[in-house]
């Protein structure tokens, strides 16, 4: 009896034990968490008293007109764009919030990130674009290259909403994956995106109603549902239809988003450079970075990627996690080929502009890189 009852003590000691160094893991565990969730917090924007003011102000309105949202989705970091970008006007500011959450309904935009994009290696390559680093202030830098966009391709791809549903994708994650990587990362709140589209290549045989369309539709989803998301939008390589173009639709659009977009010709290195580190800057658009085998608009390269072991993402929409993990080899080679089909073109624009100033050559408008013949 005694014998038993020594074991059952022995062994309600090791029990305790056990469950007591459990306990302490579990609440150094939560201790950490709640850190981390302080850190992040404190990074978030702050609020004059009037606009704190402004903002309960807002709730109150929307209370009245018997308006229903989550408030844990739609916290005073999301209302406050809304009315900045009516200044504040409360109906007009309503109106556009409640345009956007029947937006949200009609794209599921809370479960967007289930929607598969099962060709998502052929959009890529067929209109090619990505994140790619930051700017001098932290801020993400979105690349396009709009001037090899293979627009049938992508209308079949992205028919309908389809396209639509893909742009909030890349909104979404903007919002709830890259802007907290690099407000960590910066120690400041980020939440704007800068954006460089790069048209080389875009002649006016190719500019038609549905690169116009294409461009309308993510204008439109930026401007009308996710409000001052915008810190810059850089045109390179643009040229005299382009801008004639832009000089007609830029009305559609609202004054303070106009004043982030900027065309630049085919001179614009300097003015990129003013708003980008050149190691952070693609060489194809007049940077040093070369983000090898598959280049600098595929790599995903920067802060939301540091994690993962030679920016290699794990995200099933990614595509170089496509690549590493072996599903279609062919699309490495066109990678690689267009990645070195791009700086060979910049090489040699920069020998000819090296062999003009020096006046070795006299009929450089002759020569098969001239872009006269470009948008």
């Amino acid at each position: 009896m005694f014998y038993e009852l020594f074991i059952f003590i022995f062994i309600s000691k090791i029990f305790y034990n056990i469950t007591n160094k459990l306990k302490k893991r579990k609440t150094k565990y939560k201790f950490n968490l709640n850190l981390l969730m302080e850190a992040y917090s404190n990074l978030k924007e702050s609020y004059t008293r009037s606009e704190l003011e402004i903002l309960n102000n807002f709730k109150i309105y929307c209370a009245n007109k018997k308006l229903e949202y989550r408030t844990d989705l739609y916290t005073n970091d999301f209302l406050i764009k809304f009315l900045r970008a009516k200044k504040y006007k409360m109906e007009e500011s309503y109106q556009m919030f409640t345009k956007y959450l029947k937006f949200s309904i009609e794209y599921n935009i809370e479960n967007i990130n289930k929607v598969e994009f099962p060709n998502i290696d052929k959009i890529k390559i067929f209109y090619p674009h990505g994140f790619h680093k930051t700017t001098k202030t932290g801020n993400p830098i979105f690349i396009q290259n709009l001037g090899e966009i293979k627009i049938n391709d992508i209308n079949r791809l992205l028919p309908g909403k389809k396209l639509n549903q893909y742009i909030i994708n890349l909104l979404e994650i903007m919002k709830y994956k890259i802007f907290p990587k690099c407000s960590i990362t910066f120690n400041k709140p980020i939440d704007r995106i800068f954006c460089i589209v790069d048209l080389l290549g875009l002649t006016t045989s190719l500019m038609n109603k549905k690169i116009i369309h294409f461009l309308n539709t993510q204008f439109s989803i930026c401007q009308n549902y996710y409000p001052g998301i915008l810190d810059g939008l850089y045109f390179v390589n643009t040229g005299f239809i382009f801008k004639i173009l832009w000089s007609t639709c830029k009305y559609f659009y609202d004054e303070s988003t106009r004043r982030r977009i900027q065309l630049l010709g085919f001179d614009y290195k300097n003015q990129l450079l003013e708003k980008v580190s050149s190691e952070n800057l693609p060489k194809f658009i007049g940077g040093d970075c070369n983000c090898d085998p598959y280049g600098c608009i595929f790599s995903e390269a920067g802060p939301w990627n540091n994690n993962n072991k030679d920016n290699k993402s794990n995200d099933n929409n990614s595509l170089i996690g496509m690549i590493h993990s072996q599903k279609n080899n062919e699309i490495y080679e066109q990678l690689t080929l267009k990645s070195n089909v791009k700086n060979t073109i910049k090489i040699n624009e920069e020998k000819i502009k090296d062999i003009s100033e020096n006046d070795d050559i006299q009929n450089v408008n002759n020569n098969p890189m001239n872009h006269m013949n470009e948008i």
